[in-house]
């Protein structure tokens, strides 16, 4: 059977080999998750009906391109945001890290425990860098013993540091964002533009 692209002739006959191999093949396949086409080539497109997704094979898995799935990230953690200096007297815990890029889009979440009572701030690395800039709704929070208040962090708008490839808090007018005690709990929500 057919398969991939041909260049067809004035004349040439369509047989029901070159239909079911070439011409599908470079069509959009109507399916349903269960009944994706079972030899797929490099690049074909299929619709599911249970899903609604659009989905493109890519050589060895059928992906989304407009929602790829997260990928799992581990942080490096720095003290007081300098690059390469780890978090003091401690360790951090991560309990989960995913990101997604679409287009030129980076979401990135997670949630980590920060062991320490030496350290006073911190940043951490972002698994894609920075084009530009980082949107409106980027939140960082800080968990202190207490709860989320102005003294133990509260919630902030990151700052980006040079070479825009790690992310760390700023103060701002309701909070300092600092580790006040051994188990401090950090939150991530952040959406940004990538290089």
């Amino acid at each position: 059977m057919g398969s991939g692209y041909k260049t067809w002739l004035t004349g040439d006959v369509l047989t029901a080999s070159d239909t079911m191999g070439y011409l599908m093949k470079q069509a959009v396949v109507t399916c349903t998750s269960g009944t994706r086409p079972s030899s797929p080539t490099t690049g074909q497109p299929i619709y599911e009906t249970d899903t609604k997704l659009i989905r493109v094979y890519d050589g060895s898995a059928w992906y989304c391109p407009a929602s790829p799935e997260y990928t799992a990230y581990v942080p490096t953690f720095y003290s007081n945001n300098v690059s390469g200096t780890a978090i003091g007297g401690g360790s951090v815990s991560v309990t989960y890290s995913r990101y997604q890029v679409v287009n030129k889009r980076c979401h990135y979440y997670g949630h980590a425990t920060i062991n320490t009572t030496t350290a006073s701030g911190f940043g951490f690395s972002l698994p894609v860098n920075v084009s530009q800039r980082l949107f409106s709704m980027d939140t960082i929070y800080l968990k202190g013993p207490s709860g989320y208040t102005t003294a133990t962090g509260g919630g902030h708008i990151p700052s980006i540091g040079a070479p825009y490839n790690r992310v760390g808090p700023v103060s701002n007018s309701n909070a300092q964002l600092n580790i006040v005690a051994s188990g401090d709990t950090v939150h991530w929500n952040l959406n940004y533009e990538t290089v």
